[in-house]
């Protein structure tokens, strides 16, 4: 009997619903279905009543997540690509993939963290941190290590 009376003014309450998420008209769909569902076991209801419940329901749907409008990032630009390393590059990754898994996360972590505060984050060794890095960068530049990879903290160079 309520489930007759509610849904005809089924237009109004999709009106007041498109109102509340600001023209995501399926979004305002789903809110009035759940309005319908929740609804359905009361005697009686008035216009308040009902569009109180769609806030609610509205809100309850984006608890704990923060809202943004696909409109506010228009300007945004992709930065998307389709990657396709050259020669050399693919060497690189080839050897990449040989490392132990953890020398590839330390050699991850280094870009933006020192070796001390890598061993101090993971509870590690900071020698441990700072020998497996260089392992892992010895494996992938091979030959080319000591020209390429000039560093004052290794000892053979002072």
């Amino acid at each position: 009997m309520i489930l007759k009376e509610l849904s005809s003014h089924d237009k109004k309450w999709r009106e007041i619903a498109l109102n509340i998420t600001k023209g995501d008209k399926d979004l305002a769909d789903d809110l009035t279905q759940q309005m319908y569902l929740k609804l359905m076991n009361y005697k009686k209801f008035n216009v308040y009543f009902v569009a109180v419940t769609l806030k609610n329901l509205y809100l309850d749907t984006f608890k704990g997540k923060k809202l943004c409008s696909l409109d506010s990032l228009h300007y945004l630009e992709s930065r998307e690509s389709d990657f396709q390393p050259d020669d050399r590059q693919q060497e690189v990754l080839d050897k990449a993939n040989d490392l132990k898994w953890y020398q590839v996360e330390l050699l991850k972590e280094s870009y933006d963290n020192s070796n001390r505060s890598i061993g101090e984050k993971y509870n590690m060794n900071y020698g441990f941190v700072h020998r497996e890095i260089h392992k892992a960068v010895k494996e992938i530049l091979g030959e080319n290590y000591t020209e390429k990879y000039k560093n004052s903290n290794l000892k053979y160079k002072k």
